[in-house]
């Protein structure tokens, strides 16, 4: 395959770069998804969770009464809401595209990588960050956000080089197969003559 035949557009070139560009849409919607529901409720699960040391220190059975609806019905919203989002099903997807694409924006929410992003909010992050800066050091601390890494929303420019990186690798990697099944369909050519 000389370079003007690697460089002239077939449409077989660009069906498994539409296909990435379509994963990586599908995959940044997901993320954003996730972001809006932490958006929706980590800040009250921050102050419930002050709330719940505040109460734990008290003997006040009308306070402890109180807490315990207040987070049953915090529950039952966040259940609701993360029904829709199969994390289960859309890991192995997150995996793969992890795996091709090493500048693959990922929520620092589910992954703390070199090139993680932020899909939730500023007030989020730094709710959670406010929470556990009040925590000793020596209590362990479980929350869904991730305050490792500085706050770094995703970009535009996050997006198109993804784009670029994305479709340039698909659009390789379909040269490759074609040039093999035609050196392949060759070869068979080339057998069945002699």
């Amino acid at each position: 395959m000389d370079a003007k035949e690697f460089l002239k557009p077939d449409w077989k070139k660009f069906i498994l770069p539409v296909i990435l560009l379509i994963i990586y849409i599908f995959l940044v919607n997901y993320y954003s998804q996730i972001g809006n529901v932490l958006d929706e409720f980590v800040c009250d699960q921050m102050t419930l969770a002050t709330k719940s040391h505040e109460v734990a220190a008290s003997n006040d059975t009308e306070a402890k009464e109180e807490f315990m609806k207040e987070a049953g019905e915090l529950s039952d919203k966040i259940k609701e809401s993360t029904e829709r989002l199969d994390i289960d099903n859309i890991l192995p997807t997150h995996n793969f595209m992890k795996s091709i694409n090493p500048f693959m924006p990922v929520p620092c929410e589910f992954d703390s990588t070199k090139f993680c992003m932020h899909y939730s909010s500023q007030e989020s992050y730094d709710c959670v960050k406010s929470y556990i800066d009040s925590r000793p050091e020596s209590e362990p601390v479980l929350v869904a956000l991730s305050v490792q890494k500085k706050y770094k929303k995703l970009s535009l420019i996050t997006h198109i080089l993804n784009v670029i990186f994305l479709f340039t690798e698909g659009y390789l990697v379909s040269v490759l197969i074609i040039l093999g099944y035609k050196k392949g369909k060759e070869k068979i050519k080339i057998q069945s003559l002699t």
